[in-house]
């Protein structure tokens, strides 16, 4: 299942040649229960649109749209998505790659993964 949000339809809706869709399931040992936490305390609101913005100005893209989920995240769902448009695919990728590290470099956001086998690890946790 993707997230489908106005943002993620107008970029594929657009003009551009190249859109690119990028989307992060889990992954790896068979996950049982997977929790996506947010520092809110940490993570004003615009946060996530303002880390975004500041890597997109980089590239020579058209728009991008992003959409980070958060709390309890069925199995093989999508917890985090970029869209981005370019005229040119080289851009696009190297414009989706950059703004994915960053956030995930920047953001205070961490995974709590239960695994099937009752074991648990937690990712991106100080």
């Amino acid at each position: 299942m993707f997230i489908r949000t106005t943002a993620l339809d107008k970029i594929l809706k657009l003009k551009s040649r190249a859109r690119i869709v990028q989307g992060g399931t889990s992954a790896g040992k068979t996950i049982a229960i997977l929790q996506i936490l947010i520092d809110i305390a940490q993570s004003k609101p615009g946060k996530l649109i303002s880390v975004v913005s500041e890597v997109a100005a980089h590239f020579a893209i058209n728009d991008v749209a992003v959409a980070h989920r958060h709390g309890d995240i069925a199995i093989g769902e999508c917890a985090f998505a970029v869209a981005v448009s370019a005229d040119h695919r080289e851009a696009a990728f190297d414009a989706c790659s950059a703004i994915v590290n960053t956030v995930k470099e920047k953001l205070p956001i961490w995974k709590h993964q239960v695994f099937a086998d009752g074991s648990d690890q937690w990712v991106n946790f100080a």
